[in-house]
């Protein structure tokens, strides 16, 4: 199944804002209120399980992401590719 990033990003940040404190509480967070995160974004796959969510935050490159995501950056684009495969 895939997921959209944006998807994932939006139930981890609503879950972690409502009390979740890992990849269980997220994906029965996004079970529980899928209807309300319809709202927002598709979730045409609905929402990941918490093996999902693990993978799919074990493959981010967290430096290439938290320079995406910082508020400072510069107003030019970030790499395409935020992903790694590496194992460090």
């Amino acid at each position: 199944m895939l997921y959209r990033l944006d998807e994932v990003l939006l139930v981890t940040l609503c879950a972690v804002l409502c009390g979740a404190d890992g990849g269980v509480s997220v994906a029965l967070f996004g079970k529980q209120k899928l209807a309300f995160l319809r709202r927002f974004l598709p979730f045409a796959n609905a929402t990941p399980s918490h093996d999902q969510l693990g993978l799919i935050f074990g493959t981010l490159d967290a430096e290439a992401f938290k320079t995406a995501s910082s508020p400072g950056r510069k107003a030019s684009r970030a790499p395409s590719r935020a992903w790694s495969r590496s194992t460090a």
